[in-house]
């Protein structure tokens, strides 16, 4: 049999709508086929063959009547069954793995606190509302939370409303309130995410010298820094620990960020091979971020504001407030700047390798951070991508 159709058109109307888990779903409401001429020619064999040829017009008109239907069918379900696969990408978008290879210090106690912070992390990007589509825009709302792969819990608050323009000669806005930037803290804390460890054995080798107890006359250590200390110990290596004290908080204005943070201070000393706590003490500041797009990335920068240590308690006679406060300084010119140059690599946006951004701009509000940019599309990742997703398809 061989055959052809001349004048084929398919119009069909689909709806992008919100499903229960948050993805976008896609519905054809409409459609319909209009076929000018289709004729098939048929060539049988055998001893019914002369009978089967005298049925080719019968056949032909069932064709052309079932053809219309047939097509709409199959375009139907390949349509509502893939293109949650198509956009699932933009619901979940993993940055774990992209920051830990990317945000790679001189400092080896920040990027262990880095590769702990971000170890599963992802932004549930699911969709809250009904996506709003019209003949000059594209809008949807999106949960817009950081998350860890083995966690379930939601964060139990909420984000403020985000008043924006409408008005924008820009091709793509992006806009993320605060809330996102707190989901991370709150989950990291609630994980046991936001600690870190400074010691002989993960700080640069000009550092290294600093936590020795005792030093050289013209050496600054940790043994000068409080008498007590050296004195009670000699010779030997301290170490400290940051742990979350309290949740942090960040807050978005039209200057810049500012986060709130409150910690706990270890400090241990190692005697006879062992480690031992010998000061608890606390730390309580905040921190300026000042957040840019440089090309595809993502960055930042941080800066201590204040820093305020307090003594709580000590098994060494002759530490007092005083001795112990003069650290905040040097702790602020010690952890300030490896946290800023870490900032300072950039995250990779979000599906870099289908667009290219195009002038971006970055504008900060009271509550929310909005960029706005133009963009090129990259047809040929655009075209793999979709050829992957339909390439097990069976219609």
């Amino acid at each position: 049999m061989d055959g052809s159709l001349v004048g084929l058109t398919v119009a069909l109307t689909t709806e992008f709508v919100t499903s229960s888990d948050g993805s976008m779903a896609a519905i054809v409401g409409n459609c319909s086929t209009i076929i000018v001429r289709s004729h098939f020619n048929l060539h049988p064999v055998g001893p019914m063959g002369l009978f089967v040829k005298n049925l080719e017009a019968l056949i032909n008109d069932g064709i052309a009547r079932r053809i219309p239907d047939l097509l709409c069918n199959r375009l139907k379900r390949l349509i509502e069954g893939q293109t949650p696969r198509l956009l699932r990408r933009l619901t979940r978008l993993d940055v774990g793995k992209n920051v830990a290879e990317r945000i790679v210090t001189e400092n080896p106690a920040v990027n262990d606190f880095i590769s702990n912070l971000v170890d599963g992390l992802y932004i549930d990007n699911a969709n809250v509302a009904q996506p709003i589509i019209t003949d000059d825009f594209l809008e949807t709302q999106n949960r817009g939370e950081f998350r860890y792969n083995r966690q379930t819990e939601l964060s139990p608050f909420f984000p403020k409303p985000m008043r924006i323009t409408t008005k924008s000669d820009r091709m793509l806005h992006f806009y993320a309130s605060d809330y996102l930037f707190n989901s991370m803290l709150y989950h990291a804390y609630q994980m046991n995410n936001l600690h870190m460890q400074f010691s002989a054995d993960n700080l640069p080798k000009e550092f290294g010298s600093f936590l020795s107890t005792t030093c050289a006359p013209r050496e600054l250590c940790i043994g000068r820094m409080i008498p007590p200390l050296g004195k009670r110990f000699p010779n030997t290596t301290a170490s400290f620990v940051l742990i979350s004290h309290g949740l942090p908080d960040f807050k978005f204005s039209n200057d810049s960020a500012i986060v709130q943070l409150s910690m706990r201070v270890l400090t241990y000393v190692k005697e006879n091979g062992r480690q031992r706590q010998v000061i608890v003490s606390s730390a309580d500041g905040d921190a300026e971020v000042l957040l840019s797009v440089e090309g595809d990335n993502l960055s930042g920068e941080l800066k201590l504001r204040t820093l305020d240590v307090r003594l709580h308690r000590t098994a060494i006679e002759g530490i007092h407030s005083q001795s112990f406060a003069q650290l905040a300084p040097l702790a602020k010119t010690f952890i300030g700047p490896h946290l800023s140059d870490a900032l300072k690599r950039g995250i990779p946006f979000p599906l870099k390798d289908m667009m290219k951004l195009v002038d971006p701009k970055v504008r900060r509000h009271e509550g929310f951070i909005e960029l706005s940019t133009d963009f090129q599309l990259n047809e040929s990742a655009f075209r793999k991508t979709v050829r992957e997703t339909f390439a097990d398809v069976n219609v």
